[in-house]
């Protein structure tokens, strides 16, 4: 069985839909705070009818999230390297999407 760390970060670049709301999206963040809760942000694909990307949704439990497909859009940065990599590389990873 996975931990909880690890299957979370495994949602980054997956596409999912918000149970509750109906949000549906690529997971783009994953938060996990003081309070052992576990949070990700879906954005939502496409743009609205004025060109502009549509608004991202706030924070929502994991626990509420469906993965729709095991297609993700990209992959998630090595969030094992050492602290020191990441300040040689200036914090981020660039990796560009799959699709």
């Amino acid at each position: 069985m996975k931990k909880v760390t690890e299957k979370s970060i495994e949602m980054l670049g997956e596409t999912g839909v918000d149970i509750i709301t109906g949000i549906e999206g690529v997971i783009t963040s994953v938060c996990f705070d003081l309070y052992g809760c576990v949070q990700a942000i879906i954005t939502p694909l496409g743009r609205k009818e004025d060109g502009k990307p549509k608004d991202s949704s706030t924070w929502l439990d994991v626990n509420r999230i469906k993965i729709k497909t095991g297609d993700k859009i990209m992959l998630a940065p090595d969030f094992d390297r050492k602290y020191e990599d990441i300040q040689e590389i200036g914090g981020c990873d660039s990796t560009k999407p799959l699709k």
